[in-house]
């Protein structure tokens, strides 16, 4: 039996109750949300507590009672859209900006095309400028601390404490734009440091692969993860690593050997 359990991000629970199909439902009171062409916040100007009316705020945990962990008898899959974030921060020179059919590409330069076609949702979200599409460009961004990078933060429910391996699905142009960073909460451990995605130019792809992990630059999957002690609310958190990253969809896994379709 698979009991499936529904989060939404951009509020809280009013009920949960069971069906006779065997699923758990959640409701929560409609809210009002503002317009954002292009979904960015200047931390040093204002906070915007949810993203745009046209990008659903609905994420999903996934359990399966019959597999079985050490610490808890259940394997999550906690999963959501890039675009619906609740928070998004930016720096003086760079931020994550809503992709979708209304964008008007005012922020430049963007070196390639939309990659509308094959983004869950009609939707993504890009760091941008992209200022650094080959190795002698001197403006591009290549952040190593992720604290001064643009982030983008999900608020999650998480069912059980433990290891949660992070997967992203993004699209990748090269090797210039193909890593970022991921985090919980205030935390920004070494296991969420440099999420790197393969050099495979005009693809979604997803990983879960630390860079250099394996004695290989790309990494092996499952290399990337992120200890959570506690169950109940947290926030899940992207930062920007290289301009030019373009991000679908994440997902958090306790399974070792769970594997995105």
């Amino acid at each position: 039996m698979i009991l499936f359990i529904r989060i939404l991000l951009a509020g809280t629970f009013l009920c949960l109750c069971g069906c006779s199909d065997g699923v758990l439902h959640a409701a929560q009171s409609a809210q009002d949300t503002n317009d954002s062409s292009s979904a960015i916040i200047d931390s040093a100007t204002e906070t915007e507590s949810t993203p745009p009316t046209d990008v659903s705020t609905e994420t999903e945990t996934q359990t399966d009672p019959d597999t079985a962990t050490d610490s808890d008898p259940t394997l999550y899959q906690i999963m959501g859209e890039a675009e619906a974030f609740f928070e998004s921060i930016s720096t003086n020179s760079h931020q994550w900006v809503l992709i979708n059919d209304q964008y008007d590409g005012s922020v430049v330069p963007d070196a390639d095309t939309d990659h509308l076609a094959d983004a869950g949702g009609g939707a993504y979200l890009e760091a941008l400028p992209d200022n650094h599409t080959s190795d002698a460009d001197t403006a591009g961004s290549s952040t190593v601390n992720p604290t001064n990078a643009p982030q983008v933060r999900y608020n999650i429910s998480v069912p059980a404490p433990g290891r949660y391996y992070v997967w992203v699905r993004a699209y990748t142009s090269g090797g210039l734009d193909n890593s970022l960073h991921v985090g919980i909460d205030s935390d920004w451990p070494e296991s969420g440091i440099a999420l790197q995605f393969p050099n495979t130019s005009g693809t979604w792809v997803w990983s879960s692969n630390q860079r250099n992990s394996g004695g290989i630059v790309y990494g092996i999957p499952n290399t990337i993860y992120l200890d959570i002690e506690t169950a109940g609310a947290h926030s899940f958190i992207i930062a920007m690593r290289e301009d030019g990253a373009e991000i679908d969809r994440w997902i958090l896994s306790n399974d070792l050997e769970f594997r995105p379709e």
